[in-house]
């Protein structure tokens, strides 16, 4: 019942959808790194995946862009008025056996990819029952789901009515490539991301979303920009 209420409003807002490919292969390399120092000091986490990553990519994009972190109000005269938001709470779906849920991430902006990756643990640990606490779910400010945990390249996710933007990921996949763009001589095996960005067109236009979109896809193909992020 909550997600049939919660998608008819959504499906109120006029969507449009921006999609661009990510390359991983630095972001591998490091997360590999990451992982060899974290061996055996993190029993309970595990390997970070790609996930934090994502999710840390995300705040440092929206935070040069931070209309697409905003939500649209209406104020007591019945007028609308747009919300800006300088916190990042990150929804991330989840699958759980009574459906999907949007739990999200508080104050990723603050967080270390470390950090991120303990509190999305606990989420999915969560997820297994389907209880969250009521905090988990309110308060969020911009999505992202990962389908292609399941499958597919593309996708067309939808907004909720208190964000204005939602970033869906396809299936990593190993596709051939050249080396350099500038100079096509040679061709080699490349680990790539499709990113799929659905935007409420009431508030984005296509060029703050691909510009937003494009700062995503810098920091995850060089992903030791997010030293700039660090506060």
């Amino acid at each position: 019942m909550q997600m049939f209420k919660t998608m008819t409003n959504s499906l109120a807002i006029p969507h449009f959808l921006y999609t661009d490919e990510v390359q991983l292969d630095r972001l591998t390399a490091l997360r590999a790194r990451f992982n060899a120092l974290l061996a055996g000091s993190e029993p309970t986490l595990g390997k970070i995946s790609y996930m934090p990553f994502f999710i840390k990519a995300l705040s440092a994009a929206v935070a040069e862009y931070p209309v697409i972190n905003s939500r649209v109000t209406v104020d007591p005269t019945g007028k609308p008025a747009l919300a800006t938001r300088g916190f990042h709470n990150i929804g991330v779906a989840m699958a759980t056996p009574t459906g999907l849920f949007v739990p999200n991430i508080k104050h990723v902006e603050r967080l270390s990819i470390l950090e991120i990756a303990r509190e999305l643990a606990r989420l999915q640990q969560a997820a297994k029952t389907g209880r969250f606490a009521a905090a988990d779910l309110r308060g969020g400010t911009i999505s992202l789901s990962n389908i292609g945990n399941v499958g597919g390249t593309y996708l067309a996710p939808v907004v909720v009515d208190s964000e204005v933007a939602i970033l869906g990921l396809g299936q990593a996949r190993v596709l051939p490539r050249y080396r350099d763009a500038t100079n096509p001589t040679e061709i080699v095996p490349t680990q790539v991301v499709n990113t799929s960005w659905s935007g409420d067109h009431r508030v984005l236009d296509g060029v703050t979303m691909a510009r937003t979109a494009d700062r995503f896809k810098r920091i995850v193909e060089d992903p030791e920009l997010l030293l700039l992020s660090l506060k």
